[in-house]
Parts: C-alpha cells; structure tokens; sequence
C-alpha cells in the first residue's frame, strides 16, 4: 500500500490514506521519503511570522511550551516515552489539535519519530534498511490521529501507537496478500470503456459529492477499484465490509453518475 501523492500545484501536495488528506506545502522530490519532508516542512514552518503564529495556538490550547521557540524546537523536546507529565500533556493536546491544525501535526509527526521508526521495523520484521519510518506506518499514523483526536485527554498518546501499528500491520498484509494473488495470476477489473459515459463522470468525483449525487465514501470505492484498479474484494476487506455488499453498492452509484452526467450533458 502506498501513500497516494496528488500533486494541487506547484510544489503542493496532498498524502491519501483510506480517504483522508493530509495537505502539505513546498518541495518534495524522488529522493525524499515521506517522512523527512514532514521534518524539513516542520523546519520551514518554524520560522517567522508563521512560528509564532503556531506557537499562540498551542499555548491557548493549554500546551506548555517550556523553553521551546519555535514548533520544530518543541518536536524536538516532547519525546512521547518521557517520565515528564508536562511532556505526555502537550503531546495529549498537540494529538488533538492535529486533525485540523497543520503545524501541530507536522509536530506530531517528528516527535513520534524513534517511536514509529520502531513500529516500522516490528511491522516489516527486518524494518527498512535506512532508519526511517515507512510509508505503511506514516499514513497509518494519520489515521489515527484522526481517529483518536477527539477521545479524552490520557487515552490519546497510547492509542496513537497501538492504533498505528494495527493499521500499518494491516496495510502491509493486504499489500502482500494483493501482491501473491498477481503472482498467482489474478486479474485486476479491466478498465472502463473510453465510450462510457462513466469514464467521463469519474473524472470529476468530488463535482459529484458537492452536488450530492453520491457521498465521499462512493467517490474513494470508485477512485480505488476503478481508477486505481484495486480489487473489489480487497477494498471491501480494507474498508471492513464484504465483497458481495460492495458488488450490489458499486453498481447503483454508477446508475446514478450515469443518469446524473446525461442530465448535465442534456442541460
């Protein structure tokens, strides 16, 4: 399973996991992993006027800065295994803030560094060869902390590891399992008809979902097993459902683009 990378412009970018965008600013190339450019954006960010900023939220939201001066400093000081209690409180909050506010997961993220490196190397046995945190693990990180931002202060930091590895562990059987069904000589959905006039709704997905035509959900089942060519049955087990739900579900969503798009087309 890869962290999707959709490019919104020059040097912008969005990081996908099972429906969840995480937006991210500058420079990214083949050479950076993911995970060193949350670092080196987190470094950009802690400067100037947008440091500052980023620190006034994260005070009103009752985190202690301490001596920190700048949001990559405190990255730097909050290290998740210490004794400190102001330590485990700040990362409490700065985990709860991180669903909506990007500094403070950028600040997150590299503070749960030698945690997820760790979780890398449990999940992939031998782990990655360079010390760095896998894109399994990252992106399963995320989901977390979307799932976990809003559950009560104490319970946040330990469900963020847990959760973590439960999702990385998962995404890296189901990219084994997809990867020895290929090999075994399984075949992926063949591709839409350029003719279809489905080949042309899909391309504007989110239209779709802000007109209310179809919901967020049917919009990534199409994207995923349609543009993507992922597997019926192997996003049904990703997103907890069953194979024989999905196959009765995906074809209404397609009457309806389709009904919705000859309307369009009519108008």
């Amino acid at each position: 399973m890869k962290i999707l990378k959709k490019f919104l412009g020059v040097g912008t970018f969005s990081m996908r996991f099972a429906g969840i965008s995480l937006p991210l600013t500058g420079v990214m190339n083949t050479h950076t992993s993911p995970y060193r450019y949350l670092r080196e954006e987190l470094r950009q960010r802690s400067r100037g006027r947008a440091s500052c900023e980023a620190l006034l939220r994260f005070t009103a939201a009752g985190v202690d800065l301490s001596e920190a001066t700048s949001p990559f400093e405190l990255a730097i000081m909050s290290n998740p295994e210490s004794p400190s209690p102001v330590t485990r409180s700040n990362l409490e909050v700065l985990i709860g803030l991180s669903a909506t506010d990007h500094d403070a997961a950028l600040v997150t993220f590299v503070a749960f560094e030698a945690v997820f490196i760790r979780v890398a190397k449990l999940v992939h046995r031998a782990g990655p060869t360079a010390l760095d945190v896998s894109e399994e693990v990252l992106a399963g990180a995320w989901a977390a902390i979307v799932e976990v931002a809003d559950l009560p202060l104490g319970n946040r930091v330990p469900l963020l590891v847990s959760k973590t590895w439960t999702k990385a562990r998962s995404a890296t059987r189901r990219e084994h399992r997809l990867r020895s069904a290929l090999e075994m000589g399984a075949e992926l959905p063949e591709p839409l008809d350029e003719g279809d006039s489905l080949a042309r709704a899909i391309g504007d997905l989110s239209d779709w979902v802000s007109q209310g035509v179809i919901t967020a959900a049917d919009a990534e089942m199409l994207r995923r097993t349609r543009i993507d060519g992922l597997p019926l049955d192997h996003f049904a087990e990703m997103i907890g459902t069953t194979h024989v739900a999905l196959k009765h579900r995906r074809p209404r969503i397609e009457a309806a683009l389709r009904e919705a798009l000859a309307r369009k087309e009519a108008a």
